[in-house]
């Protein structure tokens, strides 16, 4: 029994001291959206080795039905070996386009871990909301608890009005619903973490202690630079380039190099110097493209979708830039109200000790100043809390602005 309670409470241990890397990373590891989109960029960079290879040779055998005679005797059979043989450099062209596509899927790749890891912080920073405004309900749901005993002793000796003490009862029962509800309303955030980390439906989720995380706004907007989708524009910009030197090369000829056997069998009638000697004949061809038109249509195009992608790249950055700015004035505006709010919820504490010193000390003194000041500490404690959580949001929009 004594090593099953130390095995629970290293299972609790563990799971209480997951920090938010280590979310991070089972994301990156399990996700299977994360996953496929890996194979994905896997299965275009096996594709460079298939591009950059020579042509097949081919190989042809010919049976002659009816036998041609030469001068050293009957040919029986003809066997033929030909290799095409690209431009120069169109192979090491077609090579780099595609290792540079390749590239492109991984940045895709690597935009898609942003968006799970943006979704896991999301989903960690909500639970964490919930479990904030459950506490501090709690805490007022005790102090009027501790208060009832009083009002209602109160109302038994005609120094309170009942009225007082049904008014307490409502919200503390209305405190007790509102706790109830903030559990059914983590589940679904519950629910979609694990569904991001792919575990199963019995697991745990264990808010991390430390949430905030520590980040440079300075280097951040240096890094808008860094952000995948941007960095795939410019690969892709690369990939192009190669396409437009493999349709140059591909204007240019090709060379064909073979090689063919005949067989020929020896005249038992008569001796001939040579006489049943094989043939061997190496031959060399060049494919002319004189209708080149196609290859000058692709050329353009290349250069073409060049332009595109540094449009698309301007464009983008220039969202990003704007995006960045506008979440950092978000921030600095909820950090106001954080500042605003923990004074309020300071000052009405004060006010809320004093009633409540009062309504004990004097007769017929009216508790529900004190219930409704009570209200506003929770009102002022959820506004900051929300506030808080999304600075938290915002920052994590920052950090999926420039990538991980």
């Amino acid at each position: 029994m004594k090593t099953l309670i130390i095995l629970l409470l290293l299972i609790v241990n563990c799971l209480s001291s997951q920090t938010m890397q280590d979310y991070l990373k089972e994301a990156e590891n399990n996700n299977p959206l994360l996953k496929a989109k890996y194979i994905e960029y896997e299965q275009q960079l096996l594709n460079a080795p298939q591009i950059s290879a020579l042509p097949d040779p081919t190989i042809s055998l010919g049976y002659f039905v009816t036998r041609p005679y030469t001068r050293v005797g009957p040919q029986n059979f003809k066997l033929s070996l030909v290799q095409k043989l690209p431009w120069f450099g169109t192979l090491t062209d077609y090579e780099q386009e595609s290792l540079e596509l390749a590239e492109a899927k991984r940045k895709d790749f690597e935009q898609k871990k942003d968006e799970v890891f943006f979704a896991v912080r999301a989903n960690l920073y909500e639970l964490y909301r919930i479990e904030e405004e459950k506490e501090y309900l709690k805490q007022s749901s005790e102090l009027l608890n501790y208060i009832y005993p009083i009002v209602k002793t109160k109302v038994e000796t005609s120094s309170a009005r009942l009225s007082d003490l049904l008014t307490l009862e409502l919200m503390i029962s209305e405190l007790g619903t509102k706790i109830n509800i903030l559990e059914i309303e983590a589940n679904p955030y519950r629910e979609e973490l694990k569904q991001l980390l792919n575990r199963n439906e019995d697991s745990k989720i264990a808010i991390p202690s430390v949430l905030e995380e520590i980040i440079s706004i300075s280097e951040m907007r240096v890094s808008i630079m860094n952000n995948p989708s941007v960095e795939r524009l410019e690969i892709l910009q690369k990939a192009s380039k190669y396409r437009v030197s493999s349709a140059s090369s591909e204007s240019n000829p090709s060379i064909t190099l073979g090689l063919d056997y005949i067989n020929v069998s020896e005249m038992s009638d008569m001796s001939l110097q040579n006489n049943g000697l094989d043939i061997i004949m190496p031959m060399v061809g060049i494919s002319i493209p004189f209708f080149s038109g196609k290859y000058s249509a692709k050329e353009e195009q290349a250069t073409a979708m060049i332009n595109q992608y540094e449009y698309e790249r301007e464009n983008l950055l220039n969202k990003l830039k704007s995006k960045f700015e506008s979440i950092l004035f978000n921030i600095k505006s909820d950090e106001e109200r954080v500042i605003l709010y923990d004074n309020q919820i300071k000052t009405l504490n004060n006010i809320r000790d004093l009633l409540y010193e009062e309504y004990s000390a004097i007769a017929n003194e009216d508790i529900l100043e004190v219930i409704r000041t009570e209200e506003k500490i929770i009102q002022y404690k959820k506004m900051k809390l929300d506030a808080e959580v999304s600075i938290l949001n915002q920052k994590a929009q920052l950090i999926s602005i420039v990538g991980e």
